[in-house]
């Protein structure tokens, strides 16, 4: 979801559908199940309460934390460019990050 709602050129357009495709046919796509939406709500009032986050105006933290607690869960690195929010997600609960 992040990844197309990033992608305005057709060309990345194109490169994110590839990558939907080959992750569909090699059974690889991760939805989170209750038990991780009810570990976001707790990771995203910690992240109000410790980090300062305003859910009011930063409510792609929300994605960030199902992105990083679903990681955590498979044993997978989260890659991003997006250093500060998913630093600020390990600091409360440690998972795998490369930060590009």
């Amino acid at each position: 979801m992040e990844l197309r709602a990033g992608a305005f050129t057709r060309t990345d357009i194109k490169i994110v559908q590839a990558l939907a495709r080959t992750y569909r046919k090699s059974r690889r796509v991760l939805a989170p199940g209750d038990t991780e939406f009810l570990r976001a709500g707790e990771m995203l009032a910690k992240l109000q309460e410790r980090e300062g986050y305003d859910l009011k105006k930063t409510a792609s933290i929300t994605n960030d934390v199902l992105i990083a607690l679903s990681a955590r869960q498979i044993g997978a690195t989260v890659v991003t460019q997006n250093r500060r929010d998913f630093e600020a997600v390990r600091r409360n609960r440690h998972f795998d990050l490369l930060i590009m």
